[in-house]
């Protein structure tokens, strides 16, 4: 079993609970950290501290460092968001290469009320209301290691006192105070007022949470029956229901059916909160209507005679361009493409002093590039190891995880050399274009959109 520890008191408790009793329950008891590249020497310090726990438990430790903020930054995303990533990726990373077939995290009964409120205050609908799962596979493919959350019954004042009882002494991380951060907010503002007006609230939410997912897994079956009784016929981006059943059935059973078949086709399940579920539920009951585009406007649903047809709404998409070689050095110091609909201005010279990642410029060291280096649409098989990533991975699977719509991704630009990508304009830049040396000759790319009238 692979423990998830950052220091605090949550996974400290929960890694010397199961290292103290790793004989009576059978389990080899394994530890990961990852440092985020953030905090400076505090970091330092949680990493040392950890691996002195460790050593004290007999325990093995693997320490991975993420660059969270270049990872932010990079993917246009928040620090918070980002830092769920890198930890997801890393744990996947350890387990695998340790052969772990449980992770453990220390989610604990706090962490699941204030999860079951943030997910109420974004609309969601039942399956929201269970909070924090207390398993499920770490992802999609075969063989996952199963993701388990031991302390979800448990209150943090309680894995608090068993830190003191024990004589552990937890690291703090004050990114935990920073309000920037919404979930602070929530534990700190929110559920202090709520607490003092029902002091039992924290259980009664986790009941709340353990009832909704008996009612989701019923509703799940009844579903699974709902859709034989409905004909469906499906493909990948086409999926279409006989309308009749549908509407016989109770509704919560409907809204089910129509979600689950939403998330089929690729809808992402944040963006199907209860309005847009009872929105495809009202068009589901009518003879006809306006088809309802979904979240991210790449899905639709419309009625279609006695039919309820899911499908990719498909957009009006430009011809794949061709590619378009850029020199090195370059004879201009811009570039046009307007068949791409962009331009890069383009610099010569030492590495800047900031290396952040922005999603409109890469850096690409000179010594990196095989010629010729091209501006180029994606191919199928397209791969590249994202800076900063442990290992490679498919171009399309990059898309799906940033949520490029489908209707995009065959004429995203990129740039690429006769060894591979280099550049996903916006999204990634190749770990093969890490810049080593503030007196790395760089090749530094800026992108902007492409006006006809420009006088660049």
């Amino acid at each position: 079993m692979l423990v998830a520890i950052s220091g605090g008191a949550d996974s400290l408790a929960l890694l010397h609970a199961l290292a103290s009793r790793r004989e009576e329950l059978g389990v080899e008891v394994l530890a990961v950290h990852v440092h985020h590249e953030m905090r400076g020497s505090e970091a330092e310090d949680d990493a040392r501290f950890l691996e002195a726990t460790c050593q004290t438990l007999e325990l093995t430790l693997r320490v991975v460092r993420r660059d969270v903020p270049g990872m932010a930054a990079d993917l246009g995303m928040g620090l918070e968001e980002a830092g769920r990533v890198a930890r997801y990726e890393a744990l996947r990373q350890v387990a695998e290469e340790l052969g772990c077939d449980r992770i453990a995290t220390a989610h604990h009964a706090d962490d699941h009320a204030e999860t079951i409120l943030m997910n109420l205050m974004r609309g969601c609908g039942l399956s929201g209301l269970g909070g924090i799962p207390e398993s499920r596979p770490l992802h999609a493919g075969r063989g996952a290691p199963l993701l388990v959350r031991p302390l979800l019954q448990t209150r943090r004042a309680e894995l608090e006192a068993y830190c003191h009882e024990q004589g552990l002494a937890p690291r703090h991380d004050r990114t935990n105070d920073d309000l920037a951060y919404r979930r602070n907010r929530i534990r700190q503002r929110v559920m202090p007022m709520l607490l003092a007006e029902e002091p039992m609230l924290v259980e009664k939410l986790v009941r709340t949470a353990r009832q909704a997912d008996e009612a989701v897994e019923l509703l799940e079956r009844l579903a699974g029956d709902l859709r034989n009784a409905c004909h469906v016929q499906a493909s990948s981006d086409h999926v279409e229901l006989n309308v009749g059943p549908l509407r016989a059935a109770p509704p919560p059973v409907a809204r089910q059916l129509l979600r689950e078949t939403a998330l089929q086709l690729g809808c992402d399940a944040n963006d199907l909160d209860s309005a847009t579920v009872e929105r495809l539920y009202r068009l589901a009951e009518a003879d006809h209507g306006a088809p309802v585009t979904l979240p991210g406007g790449v899905h639709r649903m419309r009625v279609d005679g006695q039919d309820l047809v899911f499908e990719c709404a498909r957009p009006a998409v430009p011809q794949v361009p061709s590619p378009v070689v850029l020199q090195v050095p370059p004879a201009a110091h811009d570039f046009a493409a307007p068949s791409f609909g962009l331009m890069l201005e383009v610099a010569t010279g030492c590495a800047p002093t900031d290396l952040r990642l922005r999603p409109d410029r890469a850096i690409l060291p000179v010594r990196s590039i095989r010629e010729p280096l091209v501006v180029r649409a994606p191919v199928k098989g397209d791969r590249l190891q994202p800076l900063g990533a442990p290992g490679s991975r498919l171009l399309s699977d990059l898309f799906i995880d940033r949520k490029v719509p489908r209707a995009h991704r065959a004429t995203w630009p990129l740039v690429a050399d006769q060894e591979g990508i280099l550049w996903v304009m916006g999204l990634a830049v190749s770990e093969r274009c890490r810049v080593l040396s503030s007196e790395d000759n760089c090749l530094i790319l800026t992108r902007h959109p492409f006006q006809q009238e420009s006088s660049l």
